[in-house]
């Protein structure tokens, strides 16, 4: 069965890393905005 990746799964992935390195963009950066979001 599958099931959604966790946001640490997308994360810590290797290629979504290389993409967001790439892109300019760290983990920490979206871990900020997602915390952010959920205190609304």
């Amino acid at each position: 069965m599958f099931s959604e990746p966790t946001l640490k799964e997308m994360l810590d992935d290797p290629v979504v890393r290389l993409l967001m390195k790439r892109d300019g963009v760290r983990p920490d950066d979206v871990r900020h905005v997602m915390r952010a979001v959920m205190k609304g």
